[in-house]
């Protein structure tokens, strides 16, 4: 990477466990920054690279630069967490030793870390090196339990200890809704955290026709959009069996990338023999926006659990970017930007009959879809952009 125009700007380095291209909200905080005057580097993992659509990705090199931002993939880590006590700890102190030697190399001035597993490293590397570091929390990570195995738990309960311990001692902190700001400032006895949503930036709206072309559907048909990973929890199966109910006129379509191949076996025999369901492929990140905009209400679905009840989607605010209507089930705050905005319905943990009726009765209700078509994009345009939240990003670092 040529820093000929770099000499002089103070030098972050962002830590993040998943991939760089598919990771949006890493992208859009890396070039942030370089607006802001920064210069900035990325730690990503190597199996987590591109896959626009279908097909395995390809082998990345070990270092890339997009836009300015300089890219470096951490090899030598495997693709699953190990579910066995010992596997699991040597895997632990490899992933601990390999960020942090990658961090060290980059002498940087202020370390990003992305959720817990990545601020340790940070932590680490920040005070030896004598730099700031800033922790950017998406999730309440010592709340996911990723298996029911002894190993997991174990974890689990030593990251709750850990997070107490780190929080405390970070620079800044940085998380993405009033909800989990003020939950984290209860549970540590912290100042509220600095709140950056993950919002799209903004886009100026026009109606697309992708769906409707792809599938070969009439104009004045209707079309609901599941679009998400499929994965159990996100009532992907629920959504397939309230299609069945729905009017003559509509379809519903369901798309992305499953957790695996038996998963996505087991979706697709549920889906062929209901007319009213297609399922399409995951579309390259830079379509999703048409996507989105080609369809006439979006779905947002999680299984009630303390996770789902206290999660934002970001998928919400991309439906607001593309104007469209949504049904939510679950997620209190995605609740209480949905009321704010008054762009659509939100549900309590809802089964097949109610989400069926609920759909039901918004298709067929145009006023009320155009109502919350307006609503979306006036909100998308004057505060859920990332335009304002790269304002408070920038804000956190010129404070520091």
């Amino acid at each position: 990477m040529d820093r000929s125009n770099t000499a002089g700007k103070k030098h972050v380095c962002i830590i993040n466990d998943s991939g760089f291209w598919t990771d949006n909200r890493l992208k859009k905080e890396a070039r942030s920054l370089i607006r802001g005057g920064y210069r900035v580097t990325t730690l990503a993992r190597q199996y987590a690279v591109v896959r626009d659509g279908a097909g395995k990705p390809p082998k990345p090199p070990r270092r890339a630069v997009w836009k300015g931002v300089e890219v470096i993939w951490i090899k030598g880590l495997p693709r699953t967490i190990p579910r066995s006590i010992f596997s699991g700890i040597y895997y632990t102190c490899k992933y601990l030793i390999l960020y942090t030697r990658a961090a060290w190399q980059q002498n940087a001035d202020i370390y990003h870390a992305h959720n817990l597993d990545c601020l340790l490293p940070g932590y680490i590397t920040a005070r030896l090196r004598r730099a700031k570091v800033v922790y950017d929390s998406r999730e309440f990570f010592t709340e996911v339990r990723i298996s029911r195995s002894i190993f997991s738990r174990m974890m689990l309960a030593g990251a709750r200890v850990l997070e107490k311990f780190l929080v405390r001692r970070s620079d800044a902190f940085i998380t993405v809704c009033e909800l989990f700001g003020e939950e984290f400032s209860k549970r540590y006895g912290i100042p509220r955290p600095a709140i950056v949503k993950n919002c799209p930036p903004y886009q100026p709206y026009r109606r697309e026709n992708i769906l409707s072309e792809k599938l070969d559907l009439p104009d004045d048909h209707t079309i609901v959009l599941y679009l998400s990973s499929f994965f159990p929890g996100r009532g992907v199966e629920t959504t397939i069996m309230a299609a069945e109910a729905l009017p003559e006129n509509s379809t519903m379509v369901l798309l992305g990338p499953a957790v695996d191949e038996s998963y996505m076996a087991r979706i697709q025999e549920l889906a062929r023999d209901n007319p009213r369901v297609r399922l399409l492929p995951p579309v390259p990140v830079d379509q999703v926006q048409s996507v989105m905009r080609s369809a006439d209400l979006g779905l947002i679905f999680y299984r009630s659990s303390f996770f789902a009840n206290n999660s934002l989607s970001n998928k919400l605010f991309d439906y607001m970017m593309a104007g469209l209507p949504v049904v939510a089930v679950a997620m209190s705050e995605t609740r209480r930007i949905i009321e704010e905005v008054d762009f659509g319905v939100c549900l309590d943990n809802a089964g097949p009959t109610e989400l069926a009726r609920e759909i039901a009765d918004l298709v067929t209700d145009r006023e009320r879809l155009t109502r919350y078509h307006q609503n979306a994009l006036r909100y998308a345009r004057s505060k859920y952009s990332w335009e304002k939240e790269e304002i408070r990003l920038l804000s956190v670092y010129h404070n520091l």
